[in-house]
């Protein structure tokens, strides 16, 4: 879940992106042992196969589409975003703001467990080496109740720094809150208080490898109350530190 420089391998997609930066019309297709978005595996721990289309104007507005296949639940299906906005720079300030829809093709199927289509307003800044950023669900088809609708919110930070011989360490930290109230306890009783939430956090090493795009190892974990997870249906996300590698190339 993802338009073409969003979380998991952005030290990656950002160093390939800043070779056809000038390119009005472009590509971009990459290949990752785990597709993982804000800390929670999109593939059920599986090979994902990627790619998008991207338009930039010179007056900042840029729309695209990226595709991926996914697995939920042991359920194969397929994800396709959409988005648009405006991109622009200050000085040494760049800056973004958009609208991504999050479509998901087998959604018409009611018993489909991959149909939680929603859309997210979002908005970055960029200074140096330091990003922030945050986004807002507008709406959305999920089929839990506790996630993917109007209310919920993203907050991140992350900080790229570049290394001798085209190396880019990336570290990423994000705060994604639900707007749904409810949590379970262990014993499964429902409680009201505090909204659904979960930290997560990556760390990317990426290297440039020129015409044959860009690589990156990556290392990530989310974590959250005993509740919060019950409540997200994420007992298997929480657990474990995922390590995964990734290849980009943009044209």
């Amino acid at each position: 879940m993802k338009d073409v420089d969003r979380g998991i391998v952005a030290v990656v997609v950002g160093l390939a992106l800043a070779h056809g930066a000038q390119a009005e019309l472009g590509m971009n297709v990459g290949v990752t042992s785990n597709s993982v978005w804000r800390g929670v595996t999109q593939t059920s721990d599986g090979p994902a196969i990627q790619g998008g289309i991207d338009y930039r104007h010179e007056s900042g507005l840029y729309v695209g589409t990226w595709a991926s296949n996914v697995e939920y639940y042991d359920e194969k299906g397929a994800e396709l975003d959409l988005y648009a906005g405006f991109a622009g720079a200050v000085a040494d300030l760049s800056w973004k703001a958009g609208v991504t829809a999050y479509t998901y093709p087998d959604s018409d199927r009611p018993d489909h467990v991959t149909a939680n289509n929603f859309t997210e307003l979002g908005v970055s800044a960029t200074y140096g080496w330091v990003t922030l950023g945050a986004a807002l669900t507008l709406g959305g088809e999920g089929p839990s109740e506790a996630t993917f609708e109007a209310g919920d919110d993203y907050l991140y930070a992350s900080v790229a720094v570049p290394l001798p011989e085209n190396f880019t360490l990336g570290v990423t930290g994000g705060y994604y809150r639900f707007d749904n109230r409810a949590a379970y306890d262990d014993a499964g009783a429902r409680l009201y208080g505090s909204r659904v939430a979960y930290h997560h956090a990556l760390v990317s090493l990426g290297k440039e490898l020129g015409d044959w795009g860009s690589v990156s190892l990556n290392v990530s974990k989310a974590w959250t109350s005993r509740a919060d997870e019950l409540a997200l249906g994420t007992e298997e996300n929480m657990e474990d530190v995922r390590v995964f590698v990734s290849w980009v190339k943009v044209f």
